[in-house]
């Protein structure tokens, strides 16, 4: 008896921490759509995304699964599933391990759009960029260069992709690393806008489908916060401005009371919007 014959239609078993068992003549597909076929009577398929022979399980889980017994969020297979969404007219990809591009925060690129005009010539710097996609709508009507920066690879890669995908290139710079080490001392920008984390570490497990890296604000929500408030110091141009995305909860309270308790950052709030999702702040440099 074959094993189609014995297992007409797959028959699929989920391993706890391991891979997809799936009995029967099967054809499984990759990430990048090329066809494997099978008439092996069980067959073991990655999902933790970490195999050397994709797309079958080579045991590499367990190794995974040792460097993550500290808490961390893994990587499985379905983590790399590209998906798309278009967000004011750009489509925007990226996968699980990124932050999923949410339409709410369009609202920041619309604001900066509206504030290119007015300020001094030179590049739009985003920090904690992402997948890109408020930078690159905040600059696409506009006659600007941007420089995006996050320290997630996984991002980067996906922010140069929807660049390439928005026919910006050519005007796009992604730097991938700290934000603090990628830039250098004497840059200056007219605008800067900020995507730090905002929510607080104790709050992280509430939003399980996103990354912790790309979510964890620290104890408060507003370590990395901070870290972007003093790169927007050193940073801004004396006439420029910044848009900072923090949390609804009173946040921006707290980012307002933080710039007057520390002058030598040389910024004030000018102006604050809140949304459902979060909330914006402008700042600028004192008069």
């Amino acid at each position: 008896m074959t094993g189609s014959e014995r297992f007409p239609r797959p028959d699929v078993t989920l391993c706890p921490g391991g891979p997809m068992l799936v009995r029967g003549v099967h054809t499984v597909v990759d990430d990048v759509g090329n066809m494997h076929a099978t008439t092996r009577p069980v067959s073991a398929v990655c999902r933790c995304g970490h195999t050397s022979s994709a797309p079958w399980c080579d045991g590499t889980h367990k190794v995974a699964r040792t460097r993550n017994e500290s808490g961390s969020q893994r990587s499985t297979a379905s983590d790399t599933v590209v998906r798309t969404v278009t967000i004011d007219g750009l489509q925007i990809s990226y996968d699980q391990r990124v932050l999923e591009p949410r339409p709410w925060t369009a609202a920041q690129s619309r604001w900066a759009s509206s504030l290119l005009p007015f300020v001094p010539a030179g590049p739009v710097l985003e920090l904690c960029a992402g997948a890109g996609h408020i930078g690159l709508l905040a600059v696409r009507d506009h006659d600007r260069d941007l420089v995006m920066v996050d320290a997630d690879e996984h991002a980067c890669e996906y922010a140069r992709h929807n660049a390439q995908t928005a026919r910006m290139a050519d005007r796009v710079t992604v730097r991938c690393g700290p934000m603090q080490d990628v830039l250098e001392a004497d840059e200056q920008f007219p605008l800067i806008i900020a995507d730090p984390p905002w929510v607080p570490s104790d709050q992280v497990d509430t939003y399980p489908e996103d990354p912790h890296l790309a979510i964890d604000g620290g104890a408060t929500g507003l370590d990395l916060v901070k870290s972007c408030l003093e790169l927007v110091s050193a940073h801004l141009a004396e006439d420029g401005v910044s848009i900072l995305q923090v949390g609804p909860d009173g946040q921006t309270d707290r980012v307002a009371e933080h710039l007057v308790r520390h002058p030598e950052l040389r910024l004030g709030m000018r102006e604050r919007r809140l949304h459902a999702r979060g909330a914006l702040a402008l700042l600028v440099r004192p008069a």
